[in-house]
C-alpha cells in the first residue's frame, strides 16, 4: 500500500503544467506599478505552493492510511494499543496430567492461557487450537467473545491421547489467513515433552515453516513450556500373552514391560488381575532408563473371552500405570485344509506335512481337518477358524464369493498355491487387480539354477523365532506381485515376496509363494516348519483378538464401544481392551538442538520466565494505529483545500487573473 505514495507526484506535475502564464505587453510609463505587481506575484506563488502541498498531503495520508501504520513508542503508550489477533495452541495430551490434582501441568497450561486472554481488549480476537493427536480449533473463526472463549478453556480437559504439535502448528499456520488485526501472536503452551513435536519429520516441518515465513504481517510466535525439566515417570508400555492362541485349561504366559523414565533406580510391585480378580504380584527393580519385564503363568479355567489388567500403583502420572489385555481362551482351534492333490500317502499329498506340523500330539489346541478340494464348494465353513487352500487347482467366482464372506466375518484364509494352481483362475476370481481376496497377483513360476537354490532372506521374517528359515533350499516358487494395502511378511534372498498378508473385513488372508509340501523345497523337513505352520495359523486366528486390543482413538469394531478412554469393555459377549499410546509416557524435554530447529521453523522464541509473560506483553502491545487519524487528516485537508480555493478565487481582482508583465519602452 505504501506504493500509493507515488500518487503525490500528480499535484506536482499539474502545478508545473499549469503555472500561470503572463502575457508580455509592451507598455511605457508604468514603472510605478512594479512594486505592487511584485507583491501580488509573491502572494499568488505562495497560494499555489500551499494548495499543491495540501493536495500532496491528502494523497500521502490516504496511502499511509491504507498501509495501516502502527507506532509503538513511550509516548504512544498513553494514546492506545494495537489491535491483536491471539492464537493459543494448548497441549491437552495425557502427559499434561503429570502432578495430579490442582498442581498438574495442564492446570498451569490452562491458567497461562486464561492470563493471556486477559491481556486482550475490545476489538482483539482470540483463537484456541487443541494440540491433541487430531488438532482442532474450538471455534470456526477468530472470536471477539473473549469471556466465552475463557469459559471454553475452563471446561477443557486433558485427553488420554498423545500430543501432535506438528499437526497443531499446521493448523495454526492455516488459521493465520483468517486474522485481520495488524498484530498477530501465536502462543504454543505445552508441558515441554519432546515426543509430541516429531522433530525427526523435517520435511513436514519445512512445509509449515514456509507458511509462517510468507505470512504478513509476520506473527510473533512463542513456545511456553510449563513442565519441569525433570519429570520422573514409571509406565507399563506393553502387555501380551504367549502363546498367541490360548487354550482353556492350559497355562499361558502374560508378560508386561515396564519402563523407568527417570534418573534414579526404582523398585516396583506389579499386580496382575484376571476378569477383575487379582491373581498374582511380581516385584522388579528398574535402573534409570531401563525397561524390565514381569511374567505371570496363568491358567484359564474355561474357554471364552477373558480380561487381564496389570497395575504398578500410582505416581505423578497415573494414567500409564495400568494396562489392559483382552483375549479368548479356546477349547480347540479348528482348521480346515482343502487339499488340491490328495494321496493315500499323506506325505505325498499337498496337506500331509502341514497337518502333521499343526497337530504333533493330541494335546495340541490346533485341530486340522483335511478334505478334497473338490468338496470345498459344498462344505460348511462356519465351524472352522482358519481355511487353508493347499495347492488347489482351479478357482471360480462362486467359490471366491463364499471365501470372501468367510474371511470378512472374522476368519482366516491361507492360500498356498503349487504346481496345480492356474494363475489365470486365481487372478480373475481372487485377485481382480488387488480389489478382492488374494493379497498378490500370481505372475509366473520361477526356477532356481541347478546347484544354486533360492533361500529365504535373513532377518526378513515377521517373527524372530523363524530365523532358521534361511536353511531351507527352494527350487521353484511363484513370483508374486502384491496389491495395494498388503503387507509382505517374508521375502526370498533375491527380493521376491515369500509371504504376503492383507486384511479383509474382520479377517485376514495370507498368501505364500510356495506349496506347503516338499515338491518345490525342502522346507517341510526342517524343524522350523512346525513353528512356521503354527505362526501362520496363529497370525490368521488371532486377527479378531488383535482387533479387540486397540489404542485410544483407533476405530472400534463394536458400535456400542467408543475408544475415547482406556479400559476393558464388554461388547457382544467379547472383551475389548483400549490402551494408551505408550510413547507419550516418555517425558524427556526438548533438547537444545530440537529447540533450535523449532525456533528456525516457526521463528519462535522460548521465554524462560513464562509466568511473567502476560504482564510483560500487555505493555508490548501498547501503541497507536494511525490509519483513522490519517483518514481524518486527509478529509480535513480536502475541506481546507476546497475552502481556500474558493476564498482565494473570489478575492482575486481581474488584474491578478491575467496580470501583464510590464516592459519599458525605450
Amino acid at each position: 500500500m505504501l506504493a500509493g505514495l507515488a500518487a503525490i507526484a500528480a499535484p506536482i506535475i499539474l502545478h508545473l503544467l499549469n503555472r500561470q502564464r503572463f502575457r508580455i505587453v509592451p507598455w511605457g510609463a508604468m514603472m510605478f506599478l512594479r512594486q505592487s505587481l511584485a507583491k501580488a506575484k509573491r502572494r499568488l506563488r505562495f497560494q499555489h505552493l500551499l494548495l499543491m502541498l495540501i493536495r500532496i498531503c491528502i494523497l500521502a495520508f490516504l496511502a499511509l492510511a491504507l498501509a495501516r501504520p502502527l507506532v509503538k513508542t513511550a509516548f504512544t503508550a498513553y494514546l492506545g494499543h494495537s489491535r491483536t489477533d491471539l492464537v493459543l495452541v494448548l497441549d491437552n495430551s495425557f502427559s499434561t496430567t503429570y502432578g495430579g490434582g490442582e498442581t498438574s501441568d495442564f492446570e498451569s497450561i490452562r491458567r497461562t492461557a486464561l492470563s493471556l486472554i486477559d491481556t486482550l481488549r475490545q476489538g482483539d480476537t482470540v483463537s484456541v487450537i487443541v494440540a491433541g493427536d487430531a488438532s482442532r480449533p474450538l471455534s470456526s473463526d477468530p472470536s471477539f467473545e473473549l469471556q466465552r472463549t475463557k469459559q471454553l478453556v475452563v471446561t477443557l480437559q486433558p485427553q488420554p491421547r498423545p500430543a501432535n504439535l506438528l499437526r497443531a502448528a499446521e493448523e495454526a499456520g492455516a488459521w493465520l489467513s483468517k486474522l485481520r488485526n495488524p498484530n498477530h501472536e501465536v502462543y504454543i503452551i505445552t508441558d515441554g515433552a519432546s515426543h509430541g513435536w516429531s522433530t525427526d519429520r523435517a520435511a513436514d516441518w519445512e512445509r509449515v515453516a514456509a507458511v509462517f515465513a510468507k505470512r504478513q504481517p509476520k506473527p510473533t510466535v512463542r513456545v511456553l513450556t510449563v513442565g519441569a525439566a525433570e519429570r520422573p515417570n514409571l509406565a507399563i508400555v506393553d502387555l501380551n500373552v504367549q502363546p498367541r492362541i490360548v487354550a482353556a485349561s492350559s497355562t499361558a504366559r502374560i508378560t508386561g514391560r515396564i519402563a523407568n523414565y527417570s534418573a534414579a533406580a526404582r523398585d516396583i510391585s506389579a499386580a496382575l488381575s484376571l476378569d477383575g480378580i487379582q491373581k498374582a504380584t511380581k516385584d522388579a527393580h528398574l535402573e534409570p532408563g531401563e525397561t524390565a519385564t514381569v511374567t505371570f503363568n496363568i491358567q484359564f479355567p474355561e474357554p471364552g473371552p477373558h480380561r487381564a489388567a496389570l497395575d504398578i500403583g500410582a505416581d505423578a502420572l497415573t494414567l500409564d500405570n495400568r494396562r489392559y489385555l483382552a483375549l479368548d481362551a479356546l477349547e480347540t482351534l479348528p482348521v480346515l485344509i482343502a487339499d488340491g492333490s490328495p494321496s493315500p500317502n499323506a506325505f505325498r499329498s499337498g496337506s500331509g506335512f502341514l497337518a502333521a506340523a499343526l497337530q504333533p500330539g493330541d494335546e495340541s489346541v490346533v485341530k486340522p481337518t483335511v478334505i478334497d478340494a473338490h468338496a470345498l464348494p459344498a462344505t460348511d465353513l462356519a465351524p472352522y477358524r482358519v481355511l487353508v487352500l493347499a495347492n488347489v487347482a482351479r478357482m471360480d467366482h462362486v467359490l471366491a464369493e463364499k471365501l470372501e464372506r468367510y474371511v470378512a466375518s472374522g476368519r482366516g484364509l491361507l492360500v498356498a498355491p503349487g504346481s496345480l494352481a492356474e494363475a489365470s483362475d486365481y487372478n480373475a476370481a481372487l485377485f481382480q487387480e488387488g480389489r478382492y481376496l488374494l493379497p498378490a497377483k500370481l505372475l509366473s513360476v520361477s526356477r532356481a539354477q541347478q546347484n544354486a537354490p533360492n533361500r529365504v532372506a535373513a532377518n526378513a521374517t515377521w517373527r524372530p523365532e523363524l530365523a532358521e528359515l534361511v536353511q531351507a533350499q527352494v527350487q521353484s516358487w511363484w513370483r508374486l506381485n502384491p496389491g495395494a494395502g498388503t503387507f509382505t511378511l517374508a521375502t526370498f534372498a533375491n527380493g521376491d515376496p515369500l509371504l504376503v498378508a492383507r486384511r479383509l473385513g474382520d479377517g485376514r488372508v495370507l498368501q505364500t509363494a510356495l506349496p506347503l509340501d516338499n515338491s518345490w523345497s525342502d522346507l517341510p523337513i526342517h524343524p522350523v516348519f512346525v513353528p512356521l505352520a503354527h505362526e501362520m495359523i496363529y497370525e490368521l486366528a488371532v486377527s479378531t483378538q488383535a482387533s479387540r486390543n486397540l489404542a485410544v482413538g483407533e476405530p472400534s469394531p463394536a458400535r456400542d464401544v467408543k475408544t475415547d478412554e482406556p479400559g476393558v469393555f464388554a461388547s457382544g459377549g467379547r472383551a475389548l481392551a483400549i490402551n494408551l499410546d505408550a510413547t507419550e509416557s516418555d517425558l524427556s524435554p526438548l533438547s537444545p538442538p530440537q529447540r533450535d530447529l523449532i525456533a528456525r521453523w516457526l521463528g519462535a522464541t522460548f521465554p524462560e520466565n513464562w509466568r511473567e509473560l502476560p504482564s510483560r506483553i500487555s505493555n508490548e502491545r501498547f501503541g497507536m494505529q494511525l490509519w483513522r487519524e490519517l483518514v481524518a487528516l486527509a478529509l480535513l485537508l480536502a475541506v481546507v483545500e476546497t475552502l481556500l480555493t474558493s476564498l482565494w478565487s473570489a478575492r482575486r481582482s481581474p488584474g491578478e487573473v491575467a496580470a501583464p508583465k510590464m516592459v519599458m519602452n525605450r
